[in-house]
């Protein structure tokens, strides 16, 4: 059985082929997948995120599609200081690793 990853990352290909090792499946990722549209992220949580991604690809793609997202809730802070989905930007910035360390 082949599932389709809805996800450009090969890092995150990586480690759920490690999750999903043992199992009688292939995981196919789209990090090669040039003609697919990037979809933004702009759901308020990381389920409306994988909804979008998933149906996205799934239009253009024609086969079952799943996709994983996540965020950053904070016990302490009040809801609308909650960084959520957006936890890798700083305003409309994308941070990359170091950035997002150093923040």
């Amino acid at each position: 059985m082949e599932l389709i990853y809805g996800t450009r990352n090969p890092a995150k290909v990586m480690s759920m082929r490690k999750m999903l090792s043992g199992l009688y499946m292939q995981l196919r990722g789209l990090c090669s997948s040039k003609h697919l549209p990037i979809v933004e992220e702009i759901g308020s949580s990381p389920l409306d995120n994988v909804r979008a991604k998933a149906e996205t690809y799934y239009r253009f793609i024609g086969r079952p599609t799943f996709a994983c997202d996540s965020g950053l809730f904070v016990e302490e802070l009040d809801s609308e200081l909650q960084p959520r989905v957006k936890f890798r930007r700083l305003g409309d910035k994308p941070l990359n690793d170091e950035e997002m360390i150093n923040h």
